[in-house]
C-alpha cells in the first residue's frame, strides 16, 4: 500500500507532440542572458518561440531544421528556477538544411 501511495505522488503526465525546430539559436533572456532554440508546434505557423528547455537526447547541430516527436512530462514538483515540463526525443522526423 505504501509502495503504491509514493507512486501515485510522484508520477508524472506525459504527452507526445511534435515539434519544428529553427536552423539558428537566437538570444534570449533567462537568469543570465544565453542562446535558445526557436522552435513551433504548427509547420503553417509564422512565429517562432523561443524555447528554453533542454530536450533530453536531442543533439542540435546548427544550419538544420527540424521536425522532432517528443515526449513531455509534467513534473509534479519540479526545482524551484526550473519548467515543469521535461522533454525527451522519441525520434528525429526530419533533419533538412534549408535553402539560402
Amino acid at each position: 500500500m505504501l509502495l503504491l501511495f509514493i507512486v501515485s505522488m510522484t508520477s508524472c503526465v506525459s504527452s507526445r507532440k511534435t515539434l519544428y525546430v529553427a536552423a539558428k539559436k537566437v538570444s534570449c533572456q533567462g537568469v543570465v542572458p544565453r542562446k535558445c532554440l526557436q522552435v513551433k508546434t504548427d509547420m503553417h505557423q509564422d512565429d517562432w518561440h523561443y524555447f528554453y528547455n533542454q530536450i533530453e537526447g536531442f543533439s542540435y547541430e546548427e544550419g538544420y531544421r527540424y521536425k522532432l516527436r517528443v515526449k513531455v512530462t509534467k513534473l509534479k514538483n519540479p526545482p524551484a528556477d526550473a519548467s515543469q515540463l521535461h522533454y525527451q526525443l522519441l525520434k528525429v522526423i526530419d533533419k533538412t538544411k534549408p535553402e539560402k
